[in-house]
Parts: structure tokens; C-alpha cells; sequence
């Protein structure tokens, strides 16, 4: 919301009287001559502020309490043109009236800006995002840009995507030229003509934030803009294939870093940093050097590993409590020990033959499965041993578009006799399942899990087979169950149904010496935000089991 000062008619008549009034005797200039410039009335204070150029009307804080004061109280303007009218048509390039459409987003852009440019106004945040655009475009996103600048920015987050065959548009001059930046987020600019035009690299001494995506820069600059910014604490830098090697020192204040892309990084000396996250190109190595291990806490990497290496990390890092891994290449086996890891994420398990893990400590192991890119039978490991002398919260994240077979439930289950009462599993992607893979599963006892999370975007399968299924597989004290589309819902409310109308003594097994699970289920208690089901609901059923016979 943009605050609108009116300045009163009679004040600005009598601003010439009182500013004849300032001028000040001789005799009067001594310590404690009165402060006339501070005792302006408030509309006299607004209106030099909004006849002064930006720069020059942020200087005047200094002047006294009240000048600083009256500057802190300009009414503050925010633009997120996310939010704007005729977004959603920009998502659609092929469209034939697509350039028609960006011309009336941006009009409504610099309807927003009016305010901007008539009333003295600070702007806090100045959120651009143009998902496609073509190049005569860039010359309006330019003024945008440097009106932003020109009221003393404080966030300013620029993304813009050109059309192929265009080239990236030009970062305008003007970013450089302001030093009020806390935040500066680019994205699919140009950088090299700007600072090809700059004598001197800029100081940005309030930034706190930088982040980089898709922009064309080389190393030298990057590591230029880097020393100009001494109070940053996060940085991250994604897709500039440009950079093969990035070094980062003296920034005592950085305590975040998200790095994807370069070969090489290098955290030296004077950088404490907290959380790292880097990913290296597919199948290339990362060569990770940190000076100072001993104040990190986070660590996550995408590369290729060896059981060495990451054992060697662990080692020279203290106080690391969460690690994530996300292996591109296939490790027959992944074993260390950690005596303060807390939490352990494992990606792409379908990478790892077997995992051994020494945590005493730990509290929190997650494993994700994609199952859309399977190159083999079983996305498993052969086995998983976590030994910790906690109590374990494991969870198990299947997702993709291929059915998984039903040797990797099985091996599924095993693994979460392991983990009891402390377990959840989270499914989402394609449930082909069938009566022939039920009859499969056999007498095995089921796994018990604190939670069972479905989501599903097809209806083509069998419903009662899949019920049957991983209530054979897993007894849930929870089940929740979203449908992403509107052609997926019938599933939700089959299971409405059927739990809701299920026997009270089911006669189905009545001659079989294992029960299904029919015969352990006492009551289900239904949670929903609405009496009808929707895409993208989510349904609760809270099971009550009774103890096996």
C-alpha cells in the first residue's frame, strides 16, 4: 500500500516566511542558538524532501532527529508484478497475440509506477518477473529499472526470460549506481557491457542478499563484485555455466552459499560459513576445499562420490548436524560413522548397493525415490543398516511416473521393521497394482507406520487391489490421500466409502489361517477441510488397529 502525503495549501504559502526566519543573526550563532531547520513545520519538511532527488533527500537525515525521523516516516512502496493482471498470458509464447500481451502487462506495471513518480516515496521491494518477453520490450524494463534505483531501493529482484533467438538483455547502468541494495536478485541478465563501462566496481555496503541465476559474467567480475560486498550473508549462484571456479574469502558475515554449476569452489579465510549446498554439471566431479569446517551445520551435495571423501568431510566438520547427499554416480556401498549428525537425507537411493550408517545420534533419516528414472528392477538398496541410539524417525519418499515392483515393497518393508514406530512412507506418482501382485505379498507380517501418504494424478487403476495392497504391506495409524486432478478424485471417494462402510465382522478370511487386514482394522476416523472432494484435498484417515492374533 502507497501512503500519499497532501501537503497543506496555507503551510506552503507561509514557506517562504519561515524560511526567511532560519537565517540567523551573528549574534545568534552560538551552541545554543535555537535549531530552526528542525523546528520546520511538517508539510515544509515534506515538501523539500519531495522536491530533492533521492540521494540528496536521504542525506538530509542527517541533519538533526527530526529530519531523520521525518525521512524514516516517507511512505514505503512495494511492487510484485507477480500479483499484476494478464500475468498467466505471459506463460503462453505460443500464443499469436504474446506480444500484445506483454505490452499490456507491462502498461499495467507503469500504472503501478504512477505513484511512484508523483509522490516522494522510498520503494521497498521492486519484485520484476517477466517469465517470456522480446527484446523491443527491454528498453521500458530499462526505466522501470532505473526509476527503482532512483528511490532507493531496498529489494530488488529482477528476473527476465528473452525469446530464442535473443540474446540476454543488457543489466542497465543505473543498478550500479546506487548503494541502497539489501537484497539484488538477478536473473537472465547480461552483465559483461555493463562493467565493461565501469571505471570503478561498485560498493554495495548494505547488501545482504545476492543471488545469480542464468547470467552471462566471468570469474574475474564475480569475484570483483564479491569484494564489494562486505556485509553479505547469503549468496547463491545457479546455471552460470560461465563460472568453472568460484572463490569466496573475506566475507565474514556469509553464513549461507547455494552453488550449482562451477567444477571448483573454495571457501577460504575469512568466511564462517554455516550452511552449504553445492551441485556440480552431471557426472563431473566437484573439488571442494574449505578452509574452515568448523563452523558449518548444513551440508548438501550433488556430485560424483566416494565413500572416502564424504566420511573425510564429516570428519573436519565438528558440528555438522544435517547432511544431504545426492549422488550422479552409482556407490556400491555408503558407509560412515558421525557422532553429531542429527539428520541424514538420502537422494537418488536407487544410486547406493548398500548403506551403513554409524550415527549414535541421529534423529531423522529420509530417503527419496525417483521412481521416473529407474534403470533397473529395484530402485533399493541391497540393505540399509543405520545404527543410532535414539529414537528414529525415518521416511520414505517415492516419487515418479513408473510403476515400482513388488520386490521393492518388499525390500521397503524390511526396512522399516527396522525403523518401528517412528516411519512414514510418501507415495506419489503411478499405483499399478493388480490382484496377481497382491496374492504376491504372502504371509510376511506387516510393517507398522506412524504414516501413509498417497498422491496420485491417474484413475486408471485397480482401487481395491491397491487398499488392499499397502494395508497388507504397512498397518498406518495415518492415511492421507490428495488427488491432483479432478479425473483422480474417484479413488478418495472410493475409500470414503469403503472405510466407512466396511463389516464390523468380515466374513472373508473366515477359513484362512492369515488374516487380511480387514480383521485388525477396530475404527477409522475421517479428517477433510470439506464435505466434497477436490483436486488437491487432502483426505485423513486415522486408523485404529487392533494387536495381531
Amino acid at each position: 500500500m502507497v501512503e500519499v502525503f497532501i501537503f497543506n495549501s496555507a503551510a506552503m504559502g507561509n514557506m517562504s516566511t519561515a524560511m526567511d526566519n532560519m537565517r540567523l543573526d551573528p549574534a545568534d550563532a552560538s551552541p545554543s542558538a535555537t535549531d530552526r531547520i528542525s523546528e520546520l513545520p511538517e508539510d515544509v519538511m515534506n515538501r523539500i524532501l519531495f522536491l530533492l532527488p533521492p540521494k540528496e533527500a536521504a542525506r538530509t537525515s542527517i541533519l538533526s532527529k527530526n529530519w531523520l525521523n521525518q525521512w524514516n516516516s516517507l511512505p514505503i512502496f512495494n511492487l510484485c508484478t507477480k500479483s499484476l493482471p494478464g500475468r498467466n498470458n505471459l506463460l503462453k509464447e505460443d500464443c499469436p497475440n504474446f506480444g500484445a500481451n506483454v505490452d499490456e502487462y507491462l502498461n499495467h506495471i507503469d500504472k503501478s509506477l504512477q505513484k511512484v513518480r508523483d509522490h516522494k516515496v522510498l520503494i521497498g521491494k521492486f519484485e520484476l518477473d517477466l517469465f517470456l518477453c522480446e527484446e523491443k520490450h527491454t528498453l521500458r524494463i530499462n526505466k522501470f529499472i532505473e526509476l527503482a534505483t532512483k528511490n532507493c531501493v531496498k529489494e530488488l529482484i529482477l528476473h527476465t526470460f528473452l525469446h530464442y533467438p535473443y540474446p540476454q538483455p543488457s543489466l542497465p547502468l543505473a543498478i550500479f549506481e546506487t548503494c541502497s541494495f539489501t537484497v539484488l536478485d538477478l536473473g537472465s541478465w547480461d552483465l559483461m557491457p555493463a562493467f565493461s563501462k565501469l571505471e570503478n566496481y561498485p560498493k554495495f555496503p548494505c547488501l545482504r542478499e545476492l543471488s545469480l541465476s542464468h547470467v552471462n559474467l566471468e570469474e574475474k567480475i564475480l569475484q570483483n563484485l564479491l569484494a564489494c560486498c562486505p556485509m553479505i550473508e547469503r549468496f547463491a549462484l545457479k546455471y552460470c555455466w560461465s563460472v568453472k571456479h568460484i572463490l569466496l574469502r573475506n566475507l565474514p558475515k556469509l553464513k549461507i552459499a547455494f552453488i550449482m554449476g562451477p567444477r571448483k569452489v573454495e571457501i577460504l579465510e575469512g568466511v564462517n560459513i554455516q550452511e552449504l549446498e553445492c551441485f556440480s554439471s552431471m557426472n563431473t566431479p566437484l573439488v571442494l576445499r574449505l578452509v574452515c569446517f568448523d563452523y558449518l551445520k548444513t551440508l548438501r551435495l550433488s556430485t560424483v562420490f566416494t565413500e572416502q571423501n564424504i566420511q573425510g568431510l564429516i570428519d573436519n566438520s565438528p558440528h555438522l548436524h544435517t547432511l544431504i547427499l545426492s549422488p550422479t554416480n552409482t556407490l556400491e556401498r555408503l558407509k560412515f560413522s558421525s557422532h553429531q549428525l542429527r539428520h541424514l537425507h538420502l537422494d537418488n537411493l536407487y544410486h547406493f548397493g548398500q548403506v551403513e550408517i554409524d550415527a549414535p545420534n541421529l534423529r531423522h533419516f529420509l530417503c527419496y525415490i525417483n521412481g521416473g528414472e529407474l534403470h533397473n528392477d529395484n530402485p533399493f538398496p541391497s540393505s540399509i543398516l543405520v545404527a543410532t541410539t535414539r529414537p528414529l524417525k525415518a521416511q520414505f519418499c517415492v516419487f515418479g511416473n513408473y510403476p515400482l515392483t513388488n520386490q521393492s515393497f518388499h525390500n521397503l518393508r524390511k526396512y522399516f521393521q527396522l525403523f518401528q514406530y517412528n516411519a512414514a512412507v510418501y507415495i506419489n506418482g503411478f499405483l499399478d497394482v493388480n490382484d496377481s501382485i497382491v496374492a504376491q505379498l504372502g504371509d510376511n507380517p506387516a510393517a507398522h507406520l506412524d504414516r501413509l501418504e498417497l498422491k496420485y494424478s491417474s484413475s486408471l487403476f485397480d482401487y481395491a487391489a491397491v487398499l488392499d495392497y499397502f494395508l497388507m504391506l504397512f498397518r498406518p495409524i495415518e492415511i492421507s490421500v490428495t488427488a491432483i486432478e479432478e479425473s483422480s478424485t474417484e479413488f478418495t471417494k472410493f475409500l470414503l466409502v469403503k472405510f466407512l462402510t466396511r463389516e464390523e465382522n468380515p466374513v472373508c478370511c473366515s477359513n484362512c489361517r492369515v488374516k487380511c487386514w480387514r480383521h485388525y482394522l477396530e475404527n477409522v476416523k475421517i479428517r477433510s477441510l470439506s464435505r466434497s472432494v477436490e483436486p488437491d484435498q487432502e483426505v485423513v484417515f486415522t486408523l485404529n488397529w487392533m494387536k495381531y492374533i
